[in-house]
């Protein structure tokens, strides 16, 4: 009989075990899947390699390598009960440099994840398809005033087919999700946590309380939950990466209040860099006006600033 490290793995698989190996990082992670890529390697030679290969051609580090070298058995016992529970609950893996990782990644973020998984509708990932995707970038603590303007910004983008693109655990990404929902538009959801830790075990509970008032479960079927952690991540384990990714999944970015030198001033300065289509209220804290002062373009005031702002695309 044979073992349980001989039994077939798939790519999926190797993912997920070495997504979940303590102290494989983002970029360890990324160059292992290069060089499967680019070698041919299969997963079967991989899981062959000496403890000395791992380190000096997958440039693993030495305490994840030894790790999995003890606990081998274990650890492909742990990826193949994930990838059961992948399919189980349809969820898809996308790696970097495959046909069908997002482009906007891979475009407009500098170190894209290795890896994302994604559950839910996947036609988000292809807005030309379904409507153009849309974030607001909003510091903390915003006044009263600028969450009205939100809900009011939000309202009139997604009421022209836009899909909000959003988180699901700081306010005005909640406000910007309940909007959404109220209008019946198709939400995608950048998670700072892992899909499992967000949506629970059955990976079909709304993110946040409050958004269930508008629907009882995740709709499956209309939105979409990504992440680029595992599984079981816990929340809050990197925000800037969240951040990141819902500027990158945006093609049109509304900076509406933004502090100077944080992390939304950081993504609206790079989308405006990289020429995408970004707007900035004429109001809100000092971010905005270091923006209008860079030349970012003004959010229009006119009755059809809506219909002026899709034209950019």
């Amino acid at each position: 009989m044979r073992g349980e490290n001989e039994k077939p793995i798939h790519l999926t698989q190797l993912i997920l075990l070495l997504h979940n190996l303590p102290g494989v990082g983002e970029q360890a992670l990324a160059r292992t899947l290069a060089y499967i890529r680019e070698n041919k390697v299969s997963p079967k030679e991989l899981l062959a390699f000496t403890p000395k290969q791992w380190r000096e051609q997958l440039c693993v580090g030495e305490s994840p390598t030894a790790l999995f070298f003890q606990k081998k058995e274990e650890l492909l016992a742990k990826s193949r009960e994930l990838e059961r529970v992948r399919r189980l609950h349809d969820i898809h893996i996308f790696e970097v440099g495959s046909a069908a990782y997002p482009l906007c990644l891979e475009a407009y973020d500098d170190i894209p994840p290795p890896v994302l998984y994604a559950r839910g509708n996947l036609s988000l990932l292809e807005a030309t398809k379904t409507g153009f995707r849309f974030a607001v970038l909003v510091s903390n603590n915003p006044s009263p005033a600028i969450l009205q303007k939100l809900d009011d910004i939000v309202s009139a983008l997604a009421s022209a087919d836009g899909i909000v693109v959003t988180g699901h655990d700081r306010l005005p990404y909640q406000k910007t999700a309940i909007v959404g929902h109220r209008l019946g538009r198709p939400i995608l959801y950048v998670l700072d946590q892992g899909l499992r830790c967000a949506l629970g075990a059955n990976f079909d509970r709304i993110p946040f309380a409050e958004a269930r008032i508008h629907e009882m479960n995740f709709n499956n079927d209309v939105d979409l939950a990504v992440s680029a952690f595992p599984f079981d991540v816990p929340a809050q384990h990197n925000l800037q990466r969240r951040d990141r990714l819902v500027a990158c999944f945006a093609d049109v970015l509304i900076a509406l209040d933004v502090q100077p030198n944080r992390v939304m001033f950081a993504e609206a300065k790079r989308a405006f860099r990289q020429e995408r289509p970004l707007y900035v209220y004429d109001g809100g804290r000092d971010g905005n006006r270091l923006l209008l002062e860079m030349g970012a373009t003004k959010l229009p005031q006119t009755p059809d600033w809506v219909e002026r702002v899709k034209e950019r695309l």
